[in-house]
Formats: structure tokens, C-alpha cells, sequence
């Protein structure tokens, strides 16, 4: 093979891989923005709690590189309710109510806590993770609970 040809065929390979390394680069990635409802697992691990046994509707969405963040929501009975917090990263007696005053670190949280009638609310806040929970307790028969978690 002469060194002409051995260039030329280095300048077809080269590439290739470069868009193989790449394709397989955010196949990675995009496995990191799912957290698909079909496999809770991962929002609880991302989001380091565990759902209740009556948890239902779990909507979940992960996204992230080298820090990450997590978002769920979904339904539980208030049974469920000292389980479910004992299972996340925030103490219970730092939990407060809607009179209470607490202030909302997440946007998206805040605006929802402003729209219920009653509710609980916690976070939990450390060098490499965050999170926070709001749990809307106006239907005494369902609670609905709203996670943000992130870290990295």
C-alpha cells in the first residue's frame, strides 16, 4: 500500500469514528434525560427517595452532564404520607405548611405552592445535593407530590 492511499483511507476512517464516538456520545446522553415513567427506579435513585406503595401518575423527567437534575410529580394516599417522607433526605419536623411562610428555592415549585389551598413543604440542601419536595394536601382522599432534586 503506498503512503497516498494509506492517507486516504485514514481520512475516510478518521471521521467515521469521530461520528461513531459521537452517536454513541449522546445515545449516552439522552439515556440521562429520561427517567421514563415505565421505569421509576431511576427518578429514585436520581432523586434519592422511594415512591409509595399507592403512588400513581408519575410523571418524571432526569436531564444532566456532569451535574444533573430531576423533576417528578405524581399521586399517593395520605396514608402513604410518613413512609413516603421518611424515605427522602429531609428531616420531618423541617416539613412546614402554607401558613408557615416557607420559601420556595424551585420556580416552578413556587408558583405551584402559590395556586393550593394547603400544603407541605420541605428541602433538603447540601454541598452536592438538593432537594425539594411540595406535597398539595387540599384533597384530604389524594395528596400530590412534587419532587426537584439535582446534584454534581
Amino acid at each position: 500500500m503506498t503512503l497516498k492511499r494509506f492517507f486516504c483511507l485514514l481520512i475516510l476512517i478518521i471521521p467515521c469514528c469521530v461520528i461513531g464516538i459521537i452517536g454513541y456520545a449522546i445515545r449516552g446522553i439522552s439515556s440521562l434525560s429520561g427517567c421514563e415513567e415505565s421505569d421509576p427506579e431511576q427518578i429514585e435513585y436520581l432523586a434519592q427517595f422511594e415512591l409509595p406503595p399507592s403512588a400513581h401518575n408519575l410523571k418524571s423527567s432526569c436531564f444532566g452532564l456532569q451535574a444533573y437534575g430531576a423533576d417528578a410529580s405524581f399521586e399517593m394516599s395520605p396514608a402513604d404520607l410518613d413512609m413516603f417522607i421518611a424515605s427522602t433526605s429531609i428531616e420531618p419536623s423541617l416539613f412546614t405548611g402554607k401558613t408557615s411562610g416557607a420559601d420556595v428555592l424551585n420556580g416552578r415549585l413556587n408558583e405551584k405552592a402559590s395556586q393550593m389551598e394547603s400544603y407541605l413543604y420541605g428541602k433538603y440542601v447540601s454541598v452536592d445535593f438538593t432537594q425539594e419536595i411540595l406535597i398539595d394536601t387540599s384533597n384530604p382522599e389524594r395528596y400530590t407530590v412534587y419532587i426537584f432534586a439535582g446534584g454534581g
